[in-house]
């Protein structure tokens, strides 16, 4: 780390409250997404994840990090996916057979299931060319990796699918699963699911117990040791003054309250400090900062 770099780091810890880039793991959205933003680091960093939450492997994996789908109209919401992947058929001259959507979730949100339901709908929107057979729609799975348990049954992967309410062991196969892997979870699951969400949770090399978190440690040390990454972390507080001032050029002040909130996570803000940034920047009350957490946290 050069001499400006580690003065700016102390700086900025000592006036932001921010965890020191060294102490994040990969739960937190920036660790997370700066391990994988080049592309076969982001490969072996899939692969892992869905190769233990599905329990089997993958082949041909292509990866887009931090994809965006709009809202099907401008007023309408729409969604960044943390690391999104698409499994190509070898056989079958490149065709999508699965999507897998991994979605690391640091925060606490009680809406989860209508959330996966909303991203849910927007791919399956972007999926199927004008005119093609439904049966040509590829599965696709979502992965949240959570640090609280979802539904209260002390499990380390919870698998979702729909099913006939009169007669579950009728099928219907309509290609959409959702797993929900809990980081301190204890039932079900495998001791290789176990070691890899207690990494997540606790990114240390004492936690990559074999030789696929070695591999991804070693991405981990790169970006902790990049006075670029550093560099890019310290900006927090400067993406929040741009996008404040862009956001009020175009009028959209609640687009960018949403804005500073998502960027105080991604960069490891905890809740009390995203809302002493919204109370700074804005003429709120303390319950209208709360509603605003409440909504977008």
């Amino acid at each position: 780390m050069t001499k400006e770099t580690a003065e700016l780091t102390n700086g900025l810890h000592r006036e932001s409250n921010l965890r020191p880039l060294e102490e994040l793991d990969m739960m937190d959205s920036f660790l997370f997404e700066a391990a994988t933003e080049d592309v076969e680091n982001a490969k072996k960093i899939a692969r892992v994840i869905i190769e233990r939450a599905v329990g089997h492997r993958v082949e041909n994996l292509i990866i887009e990090s931090q994809k965006s789908l709009k809202g099907m109209n401008v007023d309408k919401r729409g969604i960044r996916m943390d690391l999104y992947s698409t499994e190509q058929d070898v056989l079958g001259e490149g065709r999508i057979i699965r999507i897998y959507d991994i979605e690391p979730n640091n925060y606490y949100e009680k809406e989860i299931p209508r959330r996966n339901r909303f991203y849910q709908s927007l791919i399956d929107a972007k999926l199927l060319p004008k005119g093609a057979d439904f049966k040509k729609m590829p599965d696709v799975i979502t992965i949240w990796i959570l640090p609280y348990d979802p539904f209260g049954d002390d499990r380390m992967i919870y698998t979702v699918k729909n099913v006939v309410a009169e007669n579950e062991e009728l099928s219907y196969d309509d290609g959409v699963c959702k797993i929900f892997l809990y980081t301190k979870g204890n039932k079900g699951g495998s001791f290789k699911l176990k070691s890899l969400l207690t990494y997540m949770e606790d990114t240390r090399k004492e936690n990559a117990v074999d030789e696929e978190l070695l591999q991804i440690q070693s991405i981990v040390d790169e970006v902790k040791c990049s006075d670029e990454e550093r560099k890019r972390y310290m900006n927090l507080f400067g993406v929040i003054d741009y996008e404040k001032r862009d956001s009020f050029d175009e009028g959209h002040e609640l687009g960018v309250q949403e804005g500073i909130i998502n960027t105080c996570k991604t960069f490891g803000a905890d809740r009390a400090r995203t809302k002493e940034e919204l109370l700074k920047n804005f003429d709120l009350t303390e319950e209208k900062a709360e509603e605003l957490l409440r909504l977008y946290w």
